[in-house]
């Protein structure tokens, strides 16, 4: 660990849920991972789906494996027809070390061959080869980070807020509560407060809830004034 090393993500950490980031969160999920193993995968749908299907059909940054015990289901039956690996369940530690680094021969021509790319249009991103900078010797570690939610029921109310603001069509509290899959007396506390925060709006009988236009709105990061 020679502190030698810099991910750079244009995602702050305290932004909300979406869907879109969520995506493009896979790629760095598997670029720093040794290997990838999928316990369950909805056949050609979600976010799970996605990130293992572009990882086997484009990106091949390691070795991916799926879940070998049990019903397996569509999803990871369809995973492995792309090419991924049974997961020899390890059961001790070396094992497991083992199984990590068998296949690791198996992936390479693959790395060769794909160029890393985290544009979103599958073309390589050129390298840096401009001079190294330190940091101005007054700005500490405290400085430099970026502001975070600092209780982790905000960080969670941030996520239902995102969820909310994509709510075009309303629904009633235990559509809502079945979809967010949580009880009605969660979606409740967090209907009154969306409410009262002007994100969500009430409407007539039965009583259903939707977003409220006027609060959809998408940051970019070139809105924030960065010097």
């Amino acid at each position: 660990m020679e502190g030698q090393l810099v991910l750079i993500s244009p995602y702050d950490p305290a932004a909300g849920f979406n869907v879109g980031h969520a995506m493009q969160r896979n790629k760095l999920i598997y670029a720093l991972a040794d290997a990838a193993l999928v316990v369950n995968a909805d056949y050609n749908k979600g976010g799970t789906w996605a990130g293992a299907a572009e990882q086997l059909d484009k990106l091949r940054f390691v070795p991916l494996y799926v879940r070998s015990d049990g019903e397996t289901g569509k999803g990871l039956e369809a995973l492995r027809r792309k090419g991924a690996l049974p997961w020899p369940n390890p059961v001790t530690p070396d094992e497991l070390v083992q199984t990590l680094d068998a296949p690791a021969d198996r992936f390479e021509e693959f790395r060769e061959q794909v160029p890393l790319s985290f544009s979103g249009t599958g073309e390589a991103m050129p390298a840096y080869r401009g001079e190294r900078k330190e940091p101005p010797p007054s700005a500490s570690r405290e400085e430099t980070m970026a502001p975070s939610i600092s209780y982790p029921a905000e960080f969670l109310f941030a996520a239902v807020k995102s969820l909310a603001e994509q709510m075009q069509a309303a629904k009633t509290e235990a559509e809502i509560a079945r979809e967010w899959n949580v009880s009605k007396a969660q979606v409740k506390a967090w209907l009154k407060r969306l409410i009262e925060e002007g994100v969500i709006e009430k409407s007539g009988r039965p009583v259903r809830y939707r977003a409220v236009s006027s609060k959809a709105k998408q940051v970019s990061l070139f809105d924030k004034g960065i010097e």
